[in-house]
C-alpha cells in the first residue's frame, strides 16, 4: 500500500506549485550556464574570508624613493588575511615573480592572469616560489586560503 501523505493534495497551494515546476521544466528549462553560475556563486561564499587585503605597497610606502629610476627596482607587496601572508617581488622586467607563502601551504596554488588563464604556482616546503608570467594584470589564488585582488604592474 502506498502512502501518500507526503503529496500535496490536489488544490493546494503545493500541488500548485509542484505542477507549475513540472510544466516549466519542460517548457523552460533553466539553462546550463544559468545553473553552471549558481552553482560558482554558491561555491563563492567563503570568499570574504579569503580575500587578502594589500597591507604593503613600497611604490605607496612614505618616504621610499621612486621605484622607476633603474631597471633593477622590484617593487614589493604584501597581502593578508586572518589565515595567511603573501609576500611578493615584482621585478623590473614586468615578468618574474618571487615571493612566500606564510604559513607554507600543501594546496594547489595558481596565478590568474587577464586573459583567465591559471599559470601553476609551484611552492616550496616553506611556501617560496619563483615563477615568470606575461607583463599584465594578475592575481594570486590559493583556494581555501587567500585570494589577492587584481595587480597590475
Amino acid at each position: 500500500m502506498n502512502d501518500h501523505s507526503t503529496l500535496p493534495q490536489p488544490g493546494s497551494d503545493d500541488w500548485l506549485v509542484a505542477k507549475l515546476t513540472e510544466m516549466l521544466d519542460v517548457t523552460e528549462a533553466v539553462p546550463a550556464d544559468a545553473c553552471d553560475a549558481a552553482y560558482a556563486a554558491f561555491a563563492m561564499g567563503d570568499l570574504d574570508r579569503e580575500l587578502a587585503a594589500l597591507v604593503f605597497d613600497s611604490l605607496e610606502s612614505s618616504g621610499a624613493p621612486a621605484m622607476r629610476a633603474t631597471g633593477t627596482d622590484v617593487r614589493l607587496l604584501s597581502f593578508a588575511n586572518d589565515n595567511m601572508t603573501l609576500d611578493v617581488e615584482l621585478h623590473a622586467d614586468g615578468r618574474t615573480l618571487v615571493g612566500q607563502l606564510t604559513p607554507a601551504v600543501d594546496a594547489a596554488a595558481t596565478v590568474e592572469v587577464e586573459d583567465g588563464a591559471d599559470v601553476p604556482l609551484e611552492l616550496d616546503e616553506h611556501g617560496r616560489f619563483r615563477l615568470a608570467v606575461d607583463d599584465g594584470p594578475i592575481r594570486f589564488r590559493i583556494p581555501g586560503h587567500l585570494v589577492t585582488p587584481w595587480i597590475t604592474r
